[in-house]
């Protein structure tokens, strides 16, 4: 899969570029994700958002004077943290995970010098690689006091984990597809060469994992990236 969306992404950067106007960049910023799962039957468990970063390389060509086919390359961060709470607290694994994305949208345009635009559309991306790092409770290593009304009390110790994600063929759903839309402004400095800033959200409609059990709950990315960078107008 991972070749088939390059190979994707090579064919729509040649249609791109064999059409009229065309303008192409580097932008780069902040994302932060979040897992959107059912903890409900996971007691004393919570998941919390996490930066990560995004570089893209839009590629736009004209269509219409207010409309424009874009492409958006991109690698992207999608991390977020699984963490215990009560009498667990201590206990959590964040996950880091990279992804190479490739949004195809609509990108709609007002104004002449500052322009303002909003982006619309689906994208697919494949899971290149993930880590895990968190702690995890030692079994091996319990502390236990007695009281001096005779109670005894034992509390665990926890032992550091930061490791490879091992991916596994019959879990792990390695493609992830769903809609994006975003908005922003650009700023013409020269004939050829804009600024531009914005921010997309990408929700996604796949789950991450196969359905490899019974009562399987889903668990899906959401992701919002801000960003900045710059277009180079080719034709």
């Amino acid at each position: 899969m991972k070749y088939s969306l390059l190979l994707l992404t090579h064919l729509a950067f040649t249609f791109l570029l064999a059409k009229g106007q065309v303008y192409i960049g580097l932008q780069g910023g902040a994302g932060f994700n979040y897992l959107q799962a059912d903890m409900a039957d996971r007691s004393a468990t919570t998941i919390t958002s996490r930066a990560g970063y995004i570089i893209e390389t839009p590629v736009e060509v004209r269509l219409y004077d207010w409309l424009y086919a874009k492409a958006l390359p991109a690698l992207v961060k999608k991390n977020y943290r699984i963490e215990r709470t009560g009498s667990l607290s201590g206990v959590y694994t964040n996950y880091n995970n990279t992804y190479l994305q490739l949004p195809v949208l609509a990108h709609f345009v007002w104004g002449k010098r500052l322009i303002m635009y909003a982006d619309v559309g689906p994208y697919v991306a494949y899971w290149l690689s993930g880590r895990v790092k968190g702690n995890t409770p030692d079994l091996f290593a319990i502390n236990r006091s007695t009281s001096a009304s005779g109670q005894t009390t034992q509390a665990f110790q926890l032992a550091v984990y930061n490791e490879r994600y091992q991916f596994n063929s019959q879990r792990d759903n390695r493609v992830e597809w769903g809609g994006a839309a975003g908005m922003g402004v650009e700023w013409k400095i020269q004939k050829k060469l804009q600024l531009v800033a914005g921010s997309t959200v990408y929700l996604s409609f796949t789950d991450m994992q196969k359905h490899y059990m019974i009562n399987q709950k889903a668990q899906r990315n959401q992701t919002g990236v801000i960003f900045a960078g710059c277009l180079y107008r080719l034709k």
